[in-house]
This record gives structure tokens, C-alpha cells and sequence, in this order.
């Protein structure tokens, strides 16, 4: 098995999004992706929502590696 830094559970389309919030948002990409998480979920769709938080624990995850614009 080939040396991974990412995290598991994070796969490749969700640190893509997480890396194109960083380009158009930079410092902002992770409250971005987290209001989308929080709207979704109020709006009832949880599937959706859930994939926002991933895409927040991406953010997280590629802001701990490189630093936000």
C-alpha cells in the first residue's frame, strides 16, 4: 500500500472541492463550506450536507499542509 499523507476518508473529488474553495476563497473556504453544511442540513438534505462537512474536513486537512491565500 503506497504511502498516503491525506486521510481516508477523504477522498479525491473532496480535496479537489476543498482545493477550488481554497483558490476562489482562500482564509474564507472553510466557513464557506461549512454554511453549506449548515443550510443543506436545516434544508433537509442530509446527504448533501454530509458531503459538505467532508468537504470541510478537506479544507482542514489541505490548510494544515499549505498555507490559505
Amino acid at each position: 500500500m503506497p504511502n498516503s499523507k491525506k486521510s481516508p476518508d477523504v477522498n479525491v473529488k473532496t480535496i479537489r472541492t476543498a482545493s477550488l474553495l481554497i483558490e476562489r476563497h482562500g482564509r474564507d473556504a472553510l466557513a464557506f463550506a461549512e454554511a453549506q453544511a449548515e443550510r443543506l442540513a436545516t434544508e433537509g438534505h442530509n446527504g448533501s450536507a454530509a458531503e459538505w462537512r467532508a468537504v470541510a474536513a478537506a479544507v482542514r486537512h489541505v490548510a494544515s499542509t499549505k498555507p490559505l491565500g
